[in-house]
């Protein structure tokens, strides 16, 4: 899987165009994924600036691009006739280099004693996942989303295991970050007890 839905670029301009890119604070690692995918695909070092009200971008005839992240790209997602141009991270990224983005994962050091976190946490995700269409309902009600696309978005576009495909991402995506300086340098990560 790719589609993210959550974390897109909408843009006044075609993308090969953009210059200027304004960013929703949310993530860091997802303003990072742009500025490498756009280094890659298009050879632009984006300027980027932070931006300060996300629910007003039609208001904002300044504004060429913006990056939007989490619920108000479903719940507040900008008029396709004022930003026509747009771009899933998660979907570039997997367009690129052929492997899933991680958004997000469980990490701790490697000599940090765990106890029985893994387990439970395996636990806790594997209860989760069998209760999913419920879970889907509330999430949807208390994030003003459309109940289908709530349960969609966790049941087809997220993916909670972490294995091989998603490690070497992981290690690509660093490499990248630490090419382009948004990172200081590489650090060593394994999927704990795999040896992988």
């Amino acid at each position: 899987r790719s589609r993210t839905l959550t974390v897109r670029i909408f843009s006044r301009r075609p993308l090969d165009q953009i210059e200027h890119l304004h960013v929703d604070g949310d993530s860091h690692t997802s303003v990072a994924l742009a500025q490498v995918i756009f280094h890659r695909r298009f050879s632009r070092t984006l300027k980027i600036s932070p931006l300060h009200d996300p629910g007003a971008l039609a208001d904002r005839t300044d504004l060429e691009a913006a990056l939007l992240i989490g619920d108000k790209v479903v719940t507040a997602e900008p008029d396709d006739l004022l930003f026509p141009y747009q771009m899933d991270l998660g979907e570039a990224w997997r367009d690129l280099v052929g492997l899933p983005f991680v958004f997000a994962t469980w990490l701790a050091p490697a000599e940090a004693d765990l106890g029985d976190l893994p387990h439970i946490l395996s636990e806790v995700r594997k209860d989760n996942f069998s209760r999913i269409e419920t879970l889907a309902g509330q999430w949807a009600k208390e994030h003003r989303w459309p109940r289908e696309a709530a349960l969609s978005y966790l049941r087809d576009l997220l993916v909670f295991d972490l294995g091989p495909p998603q490690l070497a991402a992981m290690r690509l995506f660093w490499k990248e970050c630490a090419e382009l300086g948004l990172i200081d340098g590489l650090k060593k990560v394994e999927i704990l007890g795999s040896g992988v």
